[in-house]
């Protein structure tokens, strides 16, 4: 296989497979969340249908007793039929006396959380953001929390260009409307370019530039709060202040199709 591929060649000493071989990894891991979702969702699915079977077997079976019953109403004595019409009329003239009170209908607030999260995609300042549901991941629920992992990304820095994933895990926060949010970036791959302009967004270490390793970078923290049902803001570890505001109009994000976007 390909990673036992990139395990000898990582013995041998090519100094670039190891990113590769923690690549391939997260990818099978990604694919059996998605194949975990599709079965749950399958389940899911059978148990409706089974449900609306026996909804109706007991729709079927009330109607034939409520028939039985009209029967038997049907045969009984005209004293007792007259009996019965006239507590029905004193009782609805009971019920006419009687005003309905006004049931108070509690307003309760719109609930914005990881689940709310993950249908949508979010961005920063026109840009898709990496390390939240956006149309750069594939994110799948995983026991309470959610796992994204981007598709390939190339950025240009300090004379390298720099090829790598993010993979973010968000947890639900303490308050309402709150989540926390870890991530690290994968490099694939660094190879250095001429020196010219530069045009990237890939974290505080890029600023420094790199030197040529892959694997994964330091962990990044974020705290983050639902503002409304389409802004967010965050702070990045502790310093960087970051506005997310919802993409697409607001459409639902269609998860199963980025996962089989490029990588």
């Amino acid at each position: 296989t390909a990673i036992d591929w990139y395990r000898k060649a990582d013995k041998n000493g090519y100094r670039r497979a190891g990113g590769k071989i923690i690549n391939l990894q997260e990818e099978i891991k990604m694919q059996q969340r998605l194949k975990a979702r599709l079965a749950r969702e399958q389940e899911l699915e059978k148990q409706s249908i089974e449900q609306e079977k026996l909804a109706r077997e007991q729709a079927e079976h009330a109607r034939l007793q409520a028939e039985k019953e009209k029967r038997e109403q049907d045969i009984r004595t005209a004293e007792k039929r007259l009996a019965k019409i006239r507590a029905a009329k004193e009782k609805a003239a009971k019920a006419a006396k009687a005003r309905p009170s006004k049931k108070v209908v509690a307003v309760r607030k719109p609930k914005h959380d990881i689940e709310y999260l993950i249908k949508k995609n979010w961005d920063s300042k026109g840009k898709s953001i990496s390390f939240l549901p956006s149309e750069l991941n594939q994110c799948e629920r995983d026991d309470g929390k959610l796992v994204c992992y981007s598709r390939k990304i190339q950025e240009t820095s300090a004379g390298r260009t720099i090829q790598y994933r993010v993979k973010s895990i968000i947890t639900p926060g303490n308050r309402r409307d709150s989540f926390h949010v870890t991530y690290r970036n994968l490099v694939l791959d660094v190879v250095l370019q001429e020196q010219g302009d530069t045009d990237a967004d890939y974290d505080d270490e890029q600023a420094q530039g790199f030197r040529i390793k892959t694997g994964w970078t330091k962990k990044h923290s974020v705290e983050c709060k639902f503002d409304s049902a389409s802004k967010i803001s965050c702070l990045k570890d502790g310093v960087h202040r970051v506005k997310v505001a919802i993409a697409n109009g607001g459409r639902d994000r269609d998860n199963s199709q980025l996962a089989s976007r490029g990588r």
